[in-house]
């Protein structure tokens, strides 16, 4: 619709910023949250330092990460596609898990490392960071039309579940949240009477 020109820069662009960049965002979440939950906050420790650069524990399981799953998928496209299905169950279930579990439990304990330190302009612009990332993706459903047996008929389909459990999933979070949320309020209100 837009030239040649367009279609060209758009393309370098989709390769060296908007699908690298998430993927480089997202190896570099999964440590910094994940190992602050399941190793406490000082498992993040630099490793080397050279002259003003300092190589941390996060920065190297992202590296690593970026690496192990770019050699899968050049090794086995369809071994990388099961272990993306499955990483995909797995977060998907402990979301789903964790809502329901915060339902269940009259004061779930809050980890320190989603705690607010600070509010502020900056950190809410950076909060929409994830935001941002989420909706990348959508597009890219278009693209592996052309794996598919029948494009016409598994796509729509494919696109209609995976919009109906992202909303399952988002509607009991903010359920769980609010719940939560809720219990602070009371016990905050509790505390200062």
């Amino acid at each position: 619709a837009h030239g040649e020109g367009a279609a060209f820069l758009y393309g370098w662009l989709s390769l060296l910023a908007a699908f690298s960049g998430a993927a480089a965002a997202t190896a570099v979440g999964i440590p910094r949250y994940q190992g602050t939950v399941l190793w406490g906050d000082h498992w993040n420790v630099t490793l080397c330092t050279l002259g003003s650069w300092h190589l941390a524990a996060d920065q190297l399981v992202a590296i690593g990460l970026v690496w192990l799953l770019t050699g899968l998928a050049c090794l086995r496209v369809h071994i990388a596609g099961r272990l993306q299905v499955a990483l995909l169950l797995v977060v998907v279930c402990v979301l789903m898990g964790g809502a329901l579990w915060a339902f269940g439990d009259p004061r779930p304990p809050v980890h320190p490392a989603f705690v607010p330190r600070q509010l502020s302009w900056s950190a809410a612009a950076l909060s929409f960071t994830g935001v941002f990332f989420a909706y990348t993706g959508w597009n890219a459903a278009g693209y592996v039309a052309s794996e598919l047996r029948n494009p016409a008929r598994d796509l729509p389909w494919a696109v209609i579940v995976a919009t109906l459990v992202v909303g399952l999933v988002y509607l009991l979070l903010n359920g769980a949240f609010v719940d939560v949320l809720g219990d602070l309020r009371h016990a905050d209100e509790a505390g200062s009477a």
